[in-house]
């Protein structure tokens, strides 16, 4: 009884290591890293000192400003647990998400230099996905990682499709990390199946419609 409790102490910390590490926050700062990685044409010809510039802006709005809002959040009681596990407490983080997404393609477009249309149609999916996301999250708990794998597996799909990259082996590798991070969703009781497939979806279909869309 006590190895099969360690056993599942065990397996719940890997759940939990691997929800942080495919958080949702992070996945423009992850799609950047792939794009600008993908030995495609943008990838290579590109400055690195503007890539570095992108980096910035991207990384501190869309996970510095949320993570260090927690705080706030935290002392208002407007979420009660880091892991927010009822729907209303992840409006509100939500709202702020949406809206530091919508800063950085802001920023971007601002940028003295044209940002490649790639990037600019990846950040404006992400965006639209949370905002889709939060609209559901009002009468269902949909779950976040998932929508974040989904779009993140089409941003490579499209590097593929669109931009010739030869990205197979990231392909899969993919597929499989967004299958354990259902699997420990759904082992930590943050959401259920549908909930988790659904979001999968929904976040590739929004990555991909948004590659079909000009800027």
């Amino acid at each position: 009884m006590k190895i099969y409790s360690n056993q599942s102490k065990l397996v719940k910390y890997i759940a939990k290591t691997i929800s942080f590490i495919t958080h949702p926050l992070l996945i423009p700062t992850y799609g950047l890293l792939f794009f600008f990685n993908s030995n495609t044409y943008f990838s290579v010809y590109f400055p690195e000192q503007l890539q570095k510039i992108i980096y910035a802006i991207v990384f501190v709005t869309t996970f510095l400003i949320p993570v260090t809002s927690l705080p706030i959040l935290f002392r208002l009681k407007i979420i009660q647990d880091i892991s927010m596990p009822t729907k209303k407490e992840r409006i509100t983080p939500m709202i702020l998400t949406l809206c530091t997404h919508l800063m950085a393609c802001y920023l971007l477009y601002q940028l003295p230099f044209r940002v490649p249309v790639p990037i600019m149609q990846f950040m404006i999916g992400s965006s639209a996905i949370i905002l889709f996301g939060l609209m559901l999250t009002t009468v269902w708990k949909i779950s976040a990682h998932m929508l974040g794998m989904g779009g993140i597996l089409a941003l490579v799909f499209m590097l593929a499709t669109h931009l010739n990259a030869n990205v197979l082996s990231l392909f899969l590798a993919i597929i499989l990390i967004s299958g354990i991070t259902a699997f420990s969703r759904l082992f930590l009781s943050a959401h259920n199946p549908a909930q988790t497939y659904i979001g999968f979806v929904i976040g590739f279909i929004g990555i991909t419609v948004s590659f079909l869309i000009s800027v």
